[in-house]
């Protein structure tokens, strides 16, 4: 893992089981697209990126329902450019309970 910046800053990712099954979260991502159409229709993203680094616990992850799961991701400069530069940043929660993965839009806080 990269060294701690002096200040650094942390994206939470919070998951909860809203459904009526218990769940297994499996992994996390990050993605871009070029336009809307092309991520409700599960297009191939422009960017795509598995999560590795980030502090709580680890991967598989049993969820049961109205369970929360909660983990911390340290930004370094990349994703600071990529927030930025993009805008339209997308974290999709990979899961045994569903086909496809449940994605969520990153917004940055104003500085």
């Amino acid at each position: 893992m990269p060294p701690i910046a002096n200040n650094p800053k942390y994206l939470k990712i919070t998951v909860q089981n809203r459904g009526t099954s218990p769940t297994t979260i499996t992994n996390i991502s990050f993605h871009t697209y070029n336009c809307r159409w092309n991520r409700t229709r599960y297009r191939k993203p422009t960017f795509s990126a598995a999560l590795k680094y980030y502090e709580g616990q680890p991967f598989p992850r049993p969820l049961e329902v109205g369970g929360e799961w909660g983990i911390l991701m340290r930004q370094d400069e990349r994703f600071d450019e990529l927030l930025s530069k993009n805008g339209d940043l997308w974290v999709a929660v990979t899961h045994s309970f569903a086909k496809r993965p449940t994605q969520a839009k990153i917004f940055q806080l104003p500085k």
